[in-house]
């Protein structure tokens, strides 16, 4: 984000990771329409003793076709199964497990999540997206910006993957 790597470690030596979680739709078991969608989270985070991992970043995509294609991200932060299956992204950011700030995809910018390589024996998907942010609720002490923009960005991840 930001040209910056969200993996680092700060000036003052604490150790930020990434968490990515990447799943078919929990909703598969009710309706079969659902197995060809999943949803991948990238979340930020850093561990402090004695709370353990500390979320402070989130990055969702939701109701994401499970197939070789590009796909517009247009819809809001619903969950990542629902029954008009746009497919969506929202970034928001917490403090432990309270939520603050809350993003949505800015329209009128080329919002997208890429996928050119799938192997479903294995579960592998690769790909990248593009995404700008909006925000529609700010925290009190909120010290992110308006905006948030990811420029075009690879991924490669397991749908099943928590990790």
């Amino acid at each position: 984000m930001e040209g910056k790597s969200w993996n680092q470690i700060t000036s003052g030596g604490l150790t930020v990771s990434t968490k990515t979680d990447c799943s078919s739709c929990w909703a598969e078991s009710m309706d079969p329409l659902y197995k060809n969608f999943f949803f991948l989270t990238f979340y930020r985070y850093y561990e402090t003793e004695p709370f353990g991992r500390n979320y402070f970043e989130n990055l969702s995509f939701g109701a994401i076709p499970l197939r070789l294609g590009k796909f517009e991200l247009l819809g809001k932060s619903y969950g990542a199964c629902r029954p008009d299956t746009i497919p969506m992204a929202v970034f928001f950011t917490s403090e432990y497990d309270a939520g603050k700030d809350k993003y949505e995809v800015l329209k009128s910018e080329k919002n997208y999540i890429l996928l050119n390589k799938l192997d479903k024996a294995t579960g592998l998907v690769e790909g990248e997206f593009a995404a700008t942010f909006i925000r529609v609720h700010k925290a009190s002490d909120s010290a992110y910006p308006d905006t948030i923009r990811f420029q075009p960005s690879s991924f490669t991840a397991f749908v099943g993957a928590k990790e």
